[in-house]
């Protein structure tokens, strides 16, 4: 009988040591840095600090990995990551979280070129840069007007994307408003350093039909998934969620 209860226990042992183990560690893959969704350097961000704060609740740690967005699909399809965070849905047998984070993409423009943009087709002979993937992640639509598009250019990096449009290399930028707001206040001392004048009289135009564009985690278990969305849905209610965005 004693034999039996010191089994019993060793296996209880044994197995609580396993998923505590299993619990503790998340392979976490992630975009390139996207301030101030997501700094890679710093392994904070609007995103990342989201994500923590989720898995600090449900007692999980994690491993940050990052990759450029056309690899995280992949990644989630392969079932190499524990999580992806912001993925567009699509991969049959990956399991989606509600909705995670969302963006306020614009067409953005100078005043003086008198871009308006009311469907994608009024940007017709424009130069226009997007960050990487933009094609897929905005549908149909914006996918066959880049072949009317003067120029189409997609950016891994979005410093670079903000970069080329502040120099003039593009007269549109397709971004999210607080990225394209971010880097500018990041960059301008370098072109006030080098005496470059920058021409921030702003036109914002919605992006067609997509007030919000919404990411999502994605994961391999739909019990991790579960357990996922149960908390986010509180952070929602409770109003942690707008705080951590409202730090940024």
């Amino acid at each position: 009988m004693l034999k039996r209860t010191c089994l019993i226990l060793f296996l209880f042992l044994v197995t609580t040591s396993v998923d505590a183990k299993k619990k503790a560690n998340l392979t976490v893959l992630f975009g390139m840095s996207r301030p101030p969704f997501i700094m890679e350097d710093t392994k904070t961000g609007i995103s990342i600090n989201l994500f923590r704060k989720l898995s600090e609740k449900l007692g999980y740690s994690f491993k940050h990995v990052f990759s450029p967005n056309r690899r995280m699909n992949v990644e989630l399809k392969n079932g190499s990551m524990d999580v992806v965070v912001e993925v567009q849905k699509g991969i049959v047998g990956a399991y989606y979280s509600d909705p995670f984070i969302g963006y306020r993409n614009f067409a953005v423009s100078r005043k003086k070129d008198q871009v308006k943009v009311e469907s994608y087709t009024d940007l017709k002979g424009r130069s226009i840069c997007a960050w990487q993937d933009a094609k897929n992640d905005l549908g149909n639509e914006f996918k066959k007007a880049t072949q009317v598009f003067s120029k189409y250019q997609e950016f891994p990096i979005q410093k670079d994307q903000v970069k080329s449009w502040l120099s003039g290399a593009c007269q549109v930028i397709i971004i999210d408003e607080t990225i394209l707001k971010w880097w500018i206040k990041e960059l301008s001392p370098e072109y006030v350093k080098r005496n470059r004048k920058l021409d921030l009289d702003l036109s914002y135009d919605v992006l067609p039909g997509q007030e919000i564009l919404w990411w999502f985690m994605g994961f391999k278990d739909r019990e991790l998934r579960d357990q996922f969305n149960k908390v986010l849905k509180e952070f929602k209610a409770n109003g942690i969620y707008d705080k951590i965005r409202a730090d940024y």
